[in-house]
């Protein structure tokens, strides 16, 4: 697989480049590794904070609901008790049968919703502190979370302060390595660098890929030694650069 044409001497700084950059990019990989993933796990925690806070909030609003209902059933029950007493002393002046089973239907109409108002007034209770509970029960792990979080953003901090000065050296150089090459040769190396285990370009051990150590043909190991022209690994896709660039 060919990339590229060009003179050997140009061949020789793209691949030497492509080598320095290679090499920086172990170095960060390596400073990313110190830093034991803190990044994501701090993002991992700012996202389950948000999930509770979401949560206690919905159980918060549930729970208001519960009261309110609660609070109006017995107010409703309470009118129902003034109802039926009200009934109750209206039988004693009942004169006809008529006015008599007229009474005692609102009589069992008030008791009926006694029952559901108060069955409402058990029901909603409950459930509010059973609501109550189950907030206080996150408020406790949110408030751990929260915590957990602080650590790992100062311990995050601190190994930042360690290695920012030397990322930024490393980066300012990789940026200069990178700056005069083709920015499709670039894309490759990268694209491959991803997907390989952090390597994007090997060198030629023997007759075979230094990355795979797949057979390379007799004639492009020729190509590649003279550094005719720049040449990506069939098997692999890492570029592929002689053992000597100097």
């Amino acid at each position: 697989m060919i990339i590229q044409e060009a003179s050997p001497e140009e061949i020789r700084r793209t691949l030497k480049a492509l080598t320095e950059i290679q090499e920086i990019d172990l170095e960060l990989a390596d400073i990313a590794e110190e830093r034991g993933g803190l990044p994501e796990q701090v993002e991992a925690l700012a996202a389950q904070i948000a999930e509770y806070e979401e949560y206690i909030t919905a159980k918060e609003d549930e729970r208001v609901r519960a009261e309110k209902t609660a609070g109006e059933s017995g107010q409703r029950l309470a009118s129902a008790r003034d109802l039926l007493a009200k009934y109750q002393q209206q039988l004693y002046a009942v004169t006809t049968t008529r006015e008599y089973d007229a009474i005692t239907t609102e009589q069992e109409t008030a008791k009926r919703e006694i029952s559901e108002f108060e069955l409402l007034i058990s029901t909603n209770s409950e459930r509010a502190i059973e609501l109550a509970q189950m907030v206080e029960d996150k408020r406790a792990e949110l408030e751990q979370l929260r915590a957990e979080k602080v650590s790992r953003e100062e311990e995050l901090e601190r190994k930042l302060k360690e290695t920012e000065g030397e990322e930024k050296v490393l980066l300012d150089r990789r940026s200069g390595f990178a700056k005069d090459l083709n920015p499709r040769l670039l894309a490759h190396y990268e694209r491959i660098r991803d997907a390989k285990d952090g390597r994007g370009i090997a060198v030629l051990v023997g007759e075979a890929c230094g990355g795979c150590f797949a057979l390379i043909p007799p004639q492009t190991q020729v190509v590649i030694r003279q550094t005719r022209d720049i040449y990506a690994c069939e098997a692999c896709g890492r570029f592929v650069a002689p053992a000597e660039l100097d």
